[in-house]
C-alpha cells in the first residue's frame, strides 16, 4: 500500500473511509470533489491486483462503419458488422499511453443507424471511416478527435508482419522491438505460470491447434521444450497437415502451380522428357551425369536464363503481389525489390531497423522497415456525404484497440453534446417552452418507463451473450424486461438533462444518468451471491473484493460491462432526443463515465483501477464535468504534461462539484410515507429559487436536497485538482431539467 494521495480538503469521515479502503487496495486517491458514500468515498479512486470491488463501473465504446476490419488475436481481421453479428467475445491488442501493446478482450455492437461519417486518411494508403467525434491514440499517448486531425498529425502506429517461421509479429511502440505475438500474450499473464523447466531445458508456447497466427489465450500453452518435443510427432503431424486451413492452403497451391504449368508447353516438354531420361539411366550414368553438371549445364543456364519464356516468367515473379508494411500504394513488388523499394521511399525506416536489429540473423526487409518506422501520419480528413450505420467495440480493460488499417483509436463514454445551434437562436419565451417539452418527453423519476414512440427497446444489446451470467431464468428474464422498459430514462436524484451556452454561445445538451435499475440489480444481485444468499436478497452494503478468477467475480465483470454499454446507449439516445428538440444536430459528443472499473497498468504494474465518482484523464483524453443546478458545467481534457500528480492520481479527476452537505442535512428530514417535513434542513425553496434566478436558469424539477447550497463550487474544485487537467470549455446553464421533490431514486450515484 502506498500513501494516498489527496486533492483538495475533506471531512475526517471521508479521509477515515478512504484509509479504510487503503487497507485493501495497493493505491489509492481522493479527487477535490470527493465525499462520504457507500463503503468508498466518491471521488475515490482505487488500484487492485485482479480484483473488482463491487462499487461503480463504465465502460468507454467506439463507432466505426460496419466494414471497418478490426485486428484479432485469432490471426483474422473481421469487420464490425461481422464481430456483431456473430454476437461473441473476442481478443483484440490494444495500447497504452507509452506504445506498450496489451491483449485485451472486446465485444461489439451496432449503436446507431444513418448517422454522419467522417473519412479519415493516412499515410499508409488506409482510409478510416469515423463517426466525426472519435478519438484516435496520438504517437505522444494523447487523443484527438476525428474531425480536428490535420494534415501530418503523427497517430500511435500498429505494425505487424510474419517471421520466417510464420509466427506472427507485432512491434511494441514503447521499445520499437518485434515480438512475436504468443509471447506478447504469454508475458501479459494470460497463460498462466509456466511449467517448472529442468536445468538445460526451454520455454516455448505450444499452439493446441497447431495453426501458429491463433494466438487467443486459450489456444495458448506454455510447455518446456522436452516435453513438447516428446509430444508423438505422428498426432502432431496429423492435427497440423490435416486442417482446414492447411489443406485450402496446400490445395489452392497445387491449383495455382498446374494452372501455371500446364499452359507452359516448354516447361511439360522437358519434365516429360527428364522423366523419361530418369527412368532409362541407371546409378552410373546418374553419377556420371552429375559429376560434369558444372561443366556442361553452364551453357544451358545462359541459354534458359536469355529465353523469351524465362524472361516472361521473371516479370510475372516481379508482378506477384507483396505489400510493403509502412506503404500499400506500392501494390505490386518481387520479392528480392523489396529492399530497393525500402531504401528509396523508406530510407530512415529501413537504416532505422537495420541498426536495431544488428546481430540478428534472418530478419526479413519488411522486420527492419517495421522495426525503424515511427508513426502513421495522417494525410486527409473529410466529411463524408453518405451516412452510415455505425459499430461500437466494448474495450473495458484498456479502452482502445488495432484497427487493422494500422492505427489505434479510443473508445467514448458519459454524454455532453455540442449542437449547431446558437443562443440568439432562442429567446426567453423559446427557452421556457423547451424547458416544458424535454420535462414532458423524457422519462424522469424512479421506476418510469420510457414513453417515446421511437424507445430503443429492440437495442442489440438485449441480446448479449453476457445475460446468461444472471442466475436463473425467470430472474434474468425479469431483469432484461426492466432494462428494455427503463431504457432512456434518466431517473431521480442527481440524475438531470442541461442544456448550456459555451463561451462562444454555441448551445450544448448535457445529461447525467448510468445503467439506472438494471445497473443496481446486478451490483445488488452480486453483493447478495458474495454474502451466501441467494440472487435478489436483501443484504447490507459491505464491501466484496471478487477476483477475476473466480466464477463469481467472471460473472459480474460480464455483466459490469453489458450494465456499461446498457448506460451508453440510454445517454446517447436521451442527448440526441434533446438536441432534436433543440432543432439542432450533433457536431461533437464528448463521453466519460465517472463509476467504473478497467484493467489498466501503472508504473509497471498491473491493476483494476475503480474510479468512484471520479473521471478518467488520461493525457488528451476529454471528460464533461457537472457542476450544480445553478453553476457551470466545463468540458476538460487530461493535460498534455503527464506531471508526476496525474501519474500519482492513476490519471483521473472530478466528476462534479462534490457535496459539502448530505440529502438529509441540505432538505431536512422527512416522513417517508406523507413526505411531512419532520426536521427542517439548512436550504429553503426561497434560498434556491434566489440562487438559480439570478443565474437566470430555466428550472423544472429538483429539490432541495440538490440546491446549489448544497454543492462545493466547481471553480475551486477545479483549482485543487491544480495541473493535471485543462478546461477547454465553460458551459453556462441555460435550462435544467431533474425529478421532482417527492421522487425516491435508489440508482441515484
Amino acid at each position: 500500500m502506498t500513501e494516498p494521495v489527496i486533492f483538495g480538503t475533506h471531512e475526517p469521515k471521508t479521509l477515515a473511509q478512504l484509509r479504510d479502503v487503503a487497507t485493501r487496495a495497493e493505491r489509492v486517491a481522493l479527487m477535490a470533489d470527493g465525499h462520504l458514500g457507500y463503503v468508498m468515498p466518491i471521488g475515490g479512486v482505487a488500484a487492485y491486483r485482479n480484483q473488482v470491488s463491487v462499487v461503480g463501473v463504465g465502460f468507454d465504446i467506439a463507432c466505426f462503419t460496419g466494414d471497418t476490419r478490426v485486428f484479432t488475436l485469432d490471426g483474422k481481421t473481421p469487420t464490425l458488422r461481422e464481430l456483431t453479428d456473430r454476437g461473441q467475445e473476442v481478443w483484440v491488442l490494444s495500447s497504452e499511453p507509452n506504445g506498450r501493446l496489451r491483449p485485451s478482450r472486446a465485444t461489439c455492437l451496432k449503436t446507431r443507424t444513418n448517422t454522419e461519417i467522417i473519412s479519415v486518411k493516412l499515410d499508409n494508403q488506409k482510409e478510416i471511416r469515423c463517426t466525426p467525434e472519435h478519438l484516435f491514440l496520438l504517437r505522444d499517448g494523447s487523443y484527438q478527435r476525428a474531425d480536428r486531425l490535420a494534415s501530418g498529425d503523427r497517430l500511435m502506429p500498429f505494425y505487424t508482419c510474419k517471421d520466417r517461421d510464420g509466427y506472427v509479429m507485432v512491434r511494441s511502440n514503447a521499445t520499437r522491438n518485434l515480438l512475436r505475438l504468443h509471447w506478447l500474450v504469454y508475458h501479459a499473464g494470460l497463460l498462466g505460470p509456466g511449467p517448472a523447466l529442468e536445468k538445460g531445458d526451454e520455454l516455448i508456447i505450444h499452439h493446441k491447434n497447431f495453426l501458429v497466427d491463433d494466438n487467443r489465450p486459450d489456444n495458448l500453452v506454455p510447455l518446456g521444450k522436452t516435453a513438447h518435443d516428446a509430444m508423438p510427432a505422428k498426432a502432431r503431424d496429423r492435427a497440423h497437415w490435416n486442417s482446414p486451413r492447411f489443406t485450402e492452403k496446400r490445395l489452392a497451391g497445387i491449383q495455382e502451380f498446374w494452372r501455371t504449368a500446364r499452359t507452359n508447353e516448354e516447361f511439360m516438354t522437358r519434365r516429360r522428357a527428364t522423366a523419361v531420361a530418369n527412368g532409362r539411366r541407371g546409378a552410373r550414368d546418374h553419377r556420371e551425369s552429375y559429376r560434369r553438371n558444372g561443366q556442361h549445364g553452364r551453357r544451358y543456364l545462359i541459354r534458359y536464363n536469355t529465353s523469351p519464356a524465362t524472361r516472361q516468367f521473371l516479370r510475372d515473379r516481379a508482378n506477384k503481389p507483396l505489400s510493403c508494411p509502412l506503404c500499400s500504394a506500392v501494390a505490386k513488388l518481387a520479392t528480392s525489390s523489396l529492399w530497393y523499394h525500402a531504401k528509396r521511399e523508406h530510407p530512415e525506416a529501413l537504416r532505422v531497423g537495420t541498426e536495431l536489429l544488428k546481430g540478428k540473423r534472418g530478419m526479413t526487409t519488411a522486420e527492419r522497415l517495421i522495426a525503424g518506422a515511427n508513426n502513421h501520419a495522417v494525410t486527409e480528413v473529410r466529411l463524408l456525404s453518405e451516412r452510415e450505420d455505425a459499430y461500437c467495440l466494448s474495450v473495458p480493460d484498456f479502452n482502445n484497440f488495432a484497427l487493422a488499417s494500422g492505427v489505434f483509436v479510443h473508445n467514448c463514454g458519459n454524454a455532453a453534446i455540442r449542437t449547431n445551434r446558437r443562443l440568439s437562436d432562442y429567446g426567453r419565451t423559446d427557452l421556457e417552452a423547451l424547458a416544458d417539452e424535454i420535462e414532458h418527453t423524457i422519462s424522469f423519476g424512479t421506476g418510469r418507463s420510457n414513453r417515446a414512440d421511437d424507445a430503443p427497446t429492440n437495442h442489440p444489446l438485449f441480446e448479449h451473450p453476457a445475460w446468461d451470467a444472471v442466475p436463473g431464468r425467470h430472474e434474468r428474464d425479469s431483469l432484461r424486461a426492466k432494462a428494455r422498459h427503463q431504457l432512456g430514462t434518466v431517473g431521480g436524484g442527481n440524475h438531470y438533462v442541461d442544456v448550456f451556452a459555451d463561451e462562444d454561445g454555441e448551445v450544448w445538451v448535457g445529461v447525467h444518468f448510468g445503467s439506472r435499475g438494471f445497473g443496481h440489480t446486478v451490483a445488488s444481485g452480486t453483493l447478495a451471491l458474495a454474502q451466501g444468499k441467494r440472487w435478489g436478497d436483501r443484504v447490507p452494503e459491505q464491501e466484496a473484493l471478487l477476483s477475476l478468477d473466480r466464477p463469481l467475480g467472471h460473472d459480474y465483470w460480464q455483466l459490469m460491462r453489458l450494465a456499461g454499454e446498457y448506460a451508453y446507449a440510454g445517454r446517447e439516445w436521451v442527448a440526441r432526443k434533446v438536441t432534436a428538440l433543440l432543432g439542432g444536430e450533433e457536431v461533437e459528443l464528448v463521453h466519460n463515465h465517472h463509476n467504473f472499473a478497467w484493467q489498466e497498468t501503472h508504473d509497471g504494474a498491473e491493476y483494476i483501477v475503480v474510479r468512484k465518482g471520479a473521471t478518467p484523464a488520461f493525457p488528451g483524453q476529454r471528460g464533461f464535468v457537472g457542476g450544480s443546478m445553478g453553476d457551470n458545467a466545463v468540458i476538460i481534457e487530461g493535460a498534455r504534461g503527464d506531471s508526476a500528480r496525474q501519474r500519482a492520481a492513476l490519471y483521473s479527476t472530478v466528476h462534479g462539484a462534490g457535496r459539502v452537505m448530505s440529502r438529509t442535512e441540505a432538505r431536512g428530514k422527512l416522513h417517508r410515507k406523507t413526505g411531512e417535513v419532520i426536521r427542517p434542513g439548512k436550504v429553503t425553496w426561497d434560498m434556491l429559487r434566489e440562487w438559480v434566478g439570478s443565474k437566470g436558469v430555466i428550472l423544472r424539477g429538483g429539490g432541495l436536497d440538490e440546491a446549489p447550497q448544497a454543492y462545493r463550487r466547481l471553480p475551486d474544485v477545479l483549482a485543487a485538482q491544480g495541473d493535471t487537467v485543462t478546461v477547454l470549455h465553460t458551459l453556462t446553464p441555460l435550462i435544467v431539467v431533474m425529478a421532482g421533490e417527492r421522487e425516491f431514486d435508489p440508482y441515484r450515484d
